[in-house]
């Protein structure tokens, strides 16, 4: 499944290499923590891939990509692109709501979502991570993680002393 779907995350975003590469580097680290943490990993896998697929129609709608934009349009797009490749109903929904509560942490309960949730951040904290203090890095990772693994990883990258 990660194959197919990774090729319609490609076809979706076109030329759009930022977008892409997010997406790939958010569901290996998603995967890393589901191997740890539990849940479907076919639904990490998807849903981790096809996350920010919401981003293309809020800015072309809202010309913004804020969370909420995201996570209103982008389970419509998933869904599509599930349905299309085959994917069972029940599969589908998990990964619809994944989706539409992705910035939102504590919306949903499930296993999937904290590897999601998790993989996300340990990306986008690289945007802020260079200008930030270790000793400012820490409380986040201890604070804003949902999962052991993931605050592992994250430690991993943006600590001295990963443990």
């Amino acid at each position: 499944m990660y194959e197919k779907v990774r090729k319609e995350v490609e076809r979706f975003f076109g030329e759009d290499a930022r977008r892409i590469a997010h997406a790939l580097e958010v569901t290996s680290h998603a995967l890393r923590i589901q191997a740890v943490e539990g849940g479907d990993r076919e639904v990490v896998t998807m849903a981790s891939l096809l996350h920010d697929v919401g981003i293309k129609p809020a800015e072309e709608r809202y010309k913004s990509s804020a969370g909420h934009y995201q996570e209103k349009l982008g389970p419509p797009v998933a869904e599509k692109i599930l349905k299309e490749l085959g994917v069972e109903g029940r599969k589908i929904a998990t990964v619809r709501e994944l989706i539409a509560y992705h910035h939102t942490p504590g919306k949903i309960r499930t296993k999937e979502f904290p590897c999601l949730w998790d993989a996300d951040m340990i990306v986008n904290l690289r945007e802020v991570a260079g200008t930030m203090s270790g000793e400012k890095i820490a409380p986040l990772i201890e604070t804003k993680f949902l999962t052991a693994e993931g605050k592992r990883i994250a430690r991993g990258i943006y600590l001295t002393a990963p443990g």
